[in-house]
């Protein structure tokens, strides 16, 4: 499990790349990906 502190990621630049990591484990149908 991949465990992100909020506040850190707001901080950071590449908080595009947390949004787009989030909406492709949000809408994958596999059934490794707890929804």
């Amino acid at each position: 499990m991949k465990l992100l502190n909020k506040n850190e990621m707001i901080k950071r630049a590449d908080s595009a790349f947390f949004w787009e990591e989030r909406d492709i484990m949000a809408y994958a149908d596999s059934e490794w990906i707890v929804k």
